[in-house]
């Protein structure tokens, strides 16, 4: 025994030192992220059956990407020292491993490490199967803990339990006043706006200037809230003047407000950047007019969203945002207007009723809209409208009150706000000025603004030559097929949508049905408009393909279109036009009531269908009343004629008997 001893010692006194030293470099290593090192040193130990050796060799092959041989080691480790499962846990969970941490966490909590109990209750959210029993649960044991609140407002924000959010972020809050900021978003969530601000400027009295930028976005959004109401009817332009310079002002009010809290943030990125956007919004520019400023804060998301708003005016051509977006989500402001336009010409009713959504929903172009629709009505109101939002930039009415100059005889202006407008780039404005050119006969002039703008690949220009050659200005020097269809071409080459419309109409009336088809059915890919319905209708009429001009007519009947009656004698076997009635605008249901009308062999019924159609707007019905009554008047349809004279509500019953 004495023997044995020395050796027993000499085993002892040698592997301490190994065991030490070891440990506390492969610490290092790991820290260091020198994960070579690490493997060689690792090894040793591990060769050695040393708990440390299985652990960071583990750690090695879970960075290589060797799961389950990283598994493998860490479960030898725990074997060797129980120790080890602690820290297992913790290197899973930071590496955001939560499937393999919670089985982890669960042996070391078993095994009494309670100070993991928080990480359990992380890993549980983050893997979406934490119950609102077992925050009950842990709150006893985590009570003074803010992380542990803060994770249990967490959770019950995101499942919209906005007041026990709230209750865990007040507690939260009281140990940590970070815990303000998530407190304060949760009261704007519950619509709490005042207490949230409360918040905010507790934080900011602390020292927190992130607060400050928070104060500043809800100025923001209050002055972005402030709408500015549609108002059309009886007002004088004064009493319109009036009303926006109010509006104006209490908007103007909040932006400084803002603007104030914004510069008080200091050096926070974001809040640098909305200060800048505010400044060139209270002077009437936009941030397109800063490009080289909006760049600098890319980082930022605001000022990224600017940058992407901003491109379409980078390739040199100002387009239309509504004609970007083609797809706009239903009962958005932008769905309410592009719907409305559409149904200017064809239904105006059902376009104001569209555009009043729109603008209410705070899109001022729908106000403009509004404006054009009422301009018989009132005048001055709908000159005060565009003057209005011409002086704020605003392109549409910059453009409506040159049309209004125009119609009023002042050139000069007309062609001042005409010309201011061009200048941004709006292709209406360009369009006009090149239809003023070529009224008062200056056609090359025309050509050569056109030419200029198609050579910086604007698609509206060359459409317009397009046009031009194809004989639109009745100009012998400037018809030239070969030239429309060159220009239309290369606007196609550009996916310019209304090229394809344009060359499918020469397609038409050159005879070359096919291609006009094909070209209209891509055209219908980009805008559902009733002219392209219209177009293909007569093609597939043409084609003699009746289906596709049934599928076609229904469409553009239902936009407002009226088709000849003719062609609905030919159609009839294809579309159901009694059923069309009940959902076209009231100009088609006159039309298709007279073609019912002249097709009824009853002299009664033929009659009042007529006259019926007549009363609503059929300019058809007149000369077809005096057929009627040449063709077939005997003594009782005498009689009955003379009733229908003088009380039409006969007429009316009738046709409302027979379903219409």
């Amino acid at each position: 025994m004495k023997r044995l001893l020395p050796v027993v010692l000499v085993v002892a006194v040698g592997c301490a030192p190994v065991f030490k030293v070891n440990e506390k470099k492969l610490k290092l290593e790991y820290v260091n992220d020198n994960y070579s090192a690490l493997e060689r040193d690792a090894s040793i130990l591990a060769q050695k059956g040393f708990p440390q050796g299985y652990f960071y060799l583990g750690v090695v092959y879970y960075k290589k990407g060797n799961r389950e041989k990283a598994e493998e080691l860490f479960r030898k480790a725990a074997e060797e020292d129980p120790r080890f499962v602690r820290k297992i846990a913790l290197f899973y969970y930071r590496e955001r491993d939560f499937r393999r941490a919670l089985y982890w966490l669960k042996r070391a909590l078993q095994m009494g490490n309670k100070d993991l109990a928080y990480q359990l209750l992380k890993t549980k959210f983050e893997l979406g199967i934490l119950t609102p029993s077992e925050i009950e649960k842990f709150s006893r044991l985590l009570g003074n803990d803010p992380r542990f609140y803060l994770l249990a407002a967490k959770y019950f924000k995101a499942r919209k339990e906005y007041g026990k959010a709230l209750y865990y972020y007040r507690l939260a809050y009281r140990l940590d006043p970070k815990a303000g900021f998530g407190l304060a978003r949760v009261l704007l969530l519950m619509e709490r706006e005042e207490e949230a601000l409360k918040v905010y400027r507790e934080l900011l009295q602390k020292g927190y200037r992130e607060a400050a930028l928070e104060i500043g976005k809800i100025y923001e959004q209050r002055a972005r809230r402030i709408k500015e109401s549609c108002i059309m009817g009886n007002l004088t332009p004064r009493e319109y003047f009036m009303r926006k310079l109010k509006v104006a002002a209490k908007k103007r009010q909040l932006l400084k407000k803002a603007l104030e809290y914004y510069k008080l943030a200091g050096d926070v990125p974001e809040a640098r950047y909305r200060a800048l956007r505010i400044e060139w919004l209270l002077r009437g520019e936009s941030p397109c007019q800063h490009l080289n400023d909006v760049r600098r804060f890319k980082s930022v998301p605001i000022a990224l969203k600017d940058l992407k708003k901003c491109s379409v005016t980078l390739t040199g051509e100002k387009k239309v945002k509504e004609k970007e977006n083609l797809r706009p989500e239903e009962g958005t402001a932008l769905y309410y207007y592009l719907e409305g336009v559409k149904y200017i010409n064809y239904a105006p009713e059902k376009a104001e009723k569209l555009l009043q959504k729109a603008c209410q929903l705070g899109y001022e172009k729908a106000e403009v809209k509004l404006a054009v629709l009422n301009i018989e009505k009132n005048p001055q109101l709908a000159g005060a409208i565009f003057y209005y939002y011409a002086q704020r930039g605003n392109l549409d009415a910059m453009y409506y009150l040159a049309l209004l100059y125009k119609m009023a005889g002042e050139t000069k202006k007309y062609l001042y706000w005409l010309r201011k407008a061009a200048d941004k780039g709006y292709t209406p404005a360009i369009r006009e000025l090149v239809r003023y050119y070529i009224s008062i006969g200056k056609v090359d002039e025309a050509v050569s603004l056109l030419k200029k703008f198609a050579s910086r690949g604007y698609c509206f220009a060359l459409v317009m030559l397009g046009r031009i050659y194809e004989g639109e200005t009745l100009n012998p020097e400037y018809i030239d097929v070969s030239k429309a269809l060159h220009y239309y071409e290369e606007a196609i080459k550009k996916k310019c949508p209304e090229a394809y419309f344009r060359l499918a109409y020469l397609y038409y009336f050159l005879g070359e049905y096919e291609k006009s088809r094909k070209l209209v059915e891509e055209y219908l890919k980009f805008f559902s408009e009733p002219k392209a319905y219209v177009l293909l209708y007569r093609v597939c009429m043409k084609l003699n393909d009746l289906t596709c001009s049934a599928r076609a007519l229904k469409k553009a009947m239902l936009y407002g279109f009226r088709p000849p009656v003719y062609d609905m004698v030919t159609l009839s076997r294809y579309v159901n036009f009694k059923k069309l009635y009940r959902i076209v605008p009231k100009p088609v249901k006159a039309r298709i009531l007279y073609y019912f009308g002249v097709q009824d062999r009853n002299f009664y019924n033929k009659l009042c269908k007529i006259v019926v159609s007549g009363e609503m707007g059929e300019e058809l019905a007149p000369s077809a009343v005096i057929r009627t009554i040449n063709n077939d008047f005997s003594v009782k349809h005498r009689i009955f004629f003379k009733k229908v004279a003088n009380d039409p509500e006969i007429c009316r019953k009738r046709v409302k008997k027979a379903g219409f």
